[in-house]
């Protein structure tokens, strides 16, 4: 067996109700914040290919 390393990348929203608790954690908010508009998510998208290259 080879030793290895593994990272699993999930995105996290405004929405996101266990924040900053991990995905599979317990809630801490009842209600959920307005998703993200569009300026903001062609920005975020801009950014992230920016990144990537």
């Amino acid at each position: 067996m080879t030793p290895h390393l593994h990272w699993h990348i999930i995105p996290r929203y405004r929405q996101d109700k266990t924040f900053p608790n991990p995905i599979w954690g317990q809630s801490r908010r009842e209600t959920m914040a307005a998703p993200l508009d569009a300026g903001t998510a062609r920005k975020l998208k801009a950014a992230i290919q920016r990144y990537l290259g």
